[in-house]
């Protein structure tokens, strides 16, 4: 029995809202071990699919250190050239850390195991009662790590990997290609998934194939990791230390909580339009006067911010080295509209500025089915292709093998509290998801009347409340 999970970013609660509730994690390691008892489970292989750390989603890469509370940081104090994007060429294979950067890395993983101390012991395992729990099914149980976009550290830093690995309870899956896991008796070919994300893999390339990617590929920085960090993480916090001090501790708090769920936005692309509409949203009850200054601020610094953020050496040298000359909008484009909308932005005119990225293709995005097919390949390598990264659990029967069996795509989604745009894309709905996917050897799950060797389940829930 093959259990997949991605995606929990769990943090150290200084740039995202709280941890998912350690209840969530009882409930889903008792339904895997009802599930394992019910259908005669010959093995238990827990397969945590990438992003179940988050390196990315804290303050601490610029501000003093983790563990100091809100109000009490100071200006950016952690050096830029120690970040882990502070290299200048984006072409750099980094095979080992500064001994600054290694050092901040280790203690927001220490925050990370305080903050998600006991989510993480489910994950291994070794909850009180869970551990004797697993024990008495009687079989072999292990757990893989396959890192995700947030765990590039991971394989540039021994000391990085050991402690994540630590962390789950888990090991790399064994062979030369441990960013990937086919497991035939299972049918099954998983692998994070942003490898064919332009905006979170460095060596993307249209086109190109599973089997040309190279150990090398996942230490190159993509965008996306600063996009993460200096943009998203750093906005709720510049916006707290920005907002005039007649405004009340608690007003500024609530202020900067709202602004923290922009790490919820998925996907990414559709966080442009969440930026956009908070101001007033944000204001919305508070009196004229306080309204105004609130507005007024949180226009301000998203403006200041991005323009922080564009003057970042590697920012620079990424977009030169993707500014291609062709007619196609590419990334390094999309990047300058961004910026150049930000310049004549204005709250008043939400609007008009959703409008002009909307026509400039700035709040699409692509389609995650596409590349598992393609990956599948044809005569198929596997029946099931399995993600995480887009954050949205999918199931999407692909077609059939020449003897009939199907071929599908499987998203394993998150278990983070999400903000998903809505169809008339005038605003966005907040929920709570838990995705899992389990899948079943031939002489496993045998209760069937029509059972034909492979099979699988997929959960998945949302609450609203």
């Amino acid at each position: 029995m093959l259990v997949v999970i991605s995606d929990l970013h769990l943090n150290d609660d200084s740039a995202a809202p709280e941890n998912i509730h350690p209840g969530a994690f009882a409930i889903w390691i008792k339904d895997v071990i009802a599930l394992a008892r019910q259908n005669k489970a010959r093995e238990l292989i827990f397969v945590y699919l990438g992003d179940m750390v988050d390196l990315l989603r804290t303050e601490y890469w610029f501000y003093p250190a983790p563990g100091v509370p809100l109000g009490a940081q100071g200006r950016e104090d952690f050096p830029l050239a120690h970040r882990p994007w502070g290299m200048h060429d984006i072409n750099q294979h980094p095979d080992q850390l500064s001994e600054a950067c290694r050092a901040r890395a280790l203690a927001i993983l220490e925050r990370i195991s305080i903050q998600a101390s006991e989510q993480l012991a489910y994950l291994r395992g070794d909850t009180a009662g869970i551990q004797e729990e697993l024990a008495a099914l009687g079989i072999p149980i292990q757990r893989l790590y396959l890192p995700g976009n947030h765990d590039r550290l991971f394989w540039v830093d021994a000391a990085v990997r050991q402690e994540i690995l630590g962390a789950l309870g888990a090991t790399i899956v064994p062979g030369e290609r441990p960013w990937e896991l086919a497991l035939p008796e299972y049918g099954v070919l998983a692998r994070h998934g942003h490898e064919w994300d332009p905006w979170n893999f460095e060596a993307f390339k249209k086109g190109r194939r599973p089997t040309d990617l190279k150990a090398a590929d996942y230490k190159l920085v993509p965008l996306g990791d600063p996009i993460t960090t200096e943009l998203l993480a750093r906005l709720p916090y510049e916006v707290y230390r920005a907002l005039p001090p007649p405004l009340s501790d608690e007003i500024r708090a609530h202020i900067y909580e709202q602004l923290r769920y922009i790490e919820d936005v998925q996907p990414l692309h559709q966080a442009l339009h969440w930026v956009l509409i908070q101001p007033n949203r944000l204001a919305d009850g508070y009196d004229p006067a306080t309204r105004d200054a609130i507005v007024a601020t949180l226009g301000t610094v998203a403006k200041q911010v991005l323009a922080s953020f564009m003057e970042i050496p590697f920012v620079n040298a990424w977009l030169k080295a993707h500014d291609k000359w062709n007619i196609r909008l590419d990334e390094a484009d999309k990047i300058q509209d961004i910026y150049r909308l930000s310049k004549v932005f204005d709250i008043k005119n939400v609007s008009r500025v959703l409008e002009m990225a909307k026509k400039l293709g700035l709040t699409t995005g692509d389609d995650d089915a596409s590349p598992a097919a393609k990956e599948l390949g044809d005569p198929p390598r596997a029946r099931y292709c399995v993600y995480g990264h887009t954050h949205q659990f999918r199931h999407v029967p692909l077609g059939c093998t020449a003897n009939g069996d199907g071929l599908v795509y499987l998203n394993s989604g998150t278990w983070r509290p999400r903000l998903a745009q809505t169809r008339d894309e005038r605003g966005f709905v907040g929920f709570k998801e838990m995705t899992y996917l389990v899948f079943y050897r031939a002489d496993e799950d045998l209760s069937s009347r029509h059972r034909k060797g492979l099979s699988y389940e997929l959960w998945n829930g949302i609450m609203h409340k």
